[in-house]
């Protein structure tokens, strides 16, 4: 079984299908992490069940959040850890931690991590897979190169995100708002030897994925 697996679920903002990505990550234990729960089917169920022991979770950012819960109740042993301020925006569910910078967590060995300070509409917290090559993103980047909905073609035309890697100018400027603490995050986030992106909006960035983003956020 691949180590690193995703599947992909219909979301719609507004009526603009923007689509969710779970990622799941199997370490040499037999333990799997998953990124950005999304709503379990039987067959996800199953298939995670296969992957090996779901013990860890995470919440990526302040949006990324809604089927925590849904998870907690299939795999009832998981650990579930959340970026930060989402335990005080979610203070109906219990987290077992919240995600900071200065330490290490039980799956610090395999996968690593950073809190993206600066940009507090999202605190996004971003993963990396060494093993693999793999950055793991929520909303710090999308990339819509394609749709068979007009609606969200349109919208995303507008936004100018359509056929657009990673924020467009107006994004920067409506979620950075300290920006020393945002480029030093994301200097951090690239000092990782990545190649490929997963994000939980848009196609997957399969190769020359570090560039990508060291192009789109350029000073």
């Amino acid at each position: 079984m691949n180590e690193v697996w995703t599947r992909d679920q219909d979301l719609k903002f507004y009526g603009v299908s923007i689509g969710a990505r779970m990622t799941a990550i199997r370490f040499d234990s037999g333990d799997v992490f998953v990124h950005s729960p999304i709503k379990l089917t039987e067959e996800i169920v199953r298939d995670l069940q296969a992957m090996g022991t779901v013990r860890w979770a995470v919440a990526p950012n302040k949006m990324h959040h809604l089927y925590v819960a849904d998870l907690k109740k299939h795999f009832p042993e998981v650990q579930i850890f959340c970026a930060p301020e989402l335990d005080k925006k979610r203070s109906d569910f219990k987290f077992d931690g919240v995600i900071t910078n200065e330490q290490s967590f039980p799956w610090s060995s395999e996968v690593k991590h950073v809190f993206i300070e600066g940009a507090p509409f999202y605190n996004e917290v971003v993963f990396f897979h060494p093993k693999t090559k793999t950055l793991i993103v929520s909303d710090l980047a999308t990339n819509f190169q394609q749709t068979d909905s007009l609606l969200t073609k349109m919208f995303l035309k507008i936004l100018g995100s359509y056929g657009h890697f990673g924020w467009t100018k107006t994004e920067k400027r409506l979620f950075i708002k300290d920006k020393n603490a945002f480029y030093r995050s994301l200097d951090k986030v690239l000092s990782f030897d990545f190649d490929r992106i997963i994000l939980a909006h848009g196609e997957p960035v399969l190769t020359d994925g570090k560039q990508m983003l060291q192009k789109v956020f350029a000073r």
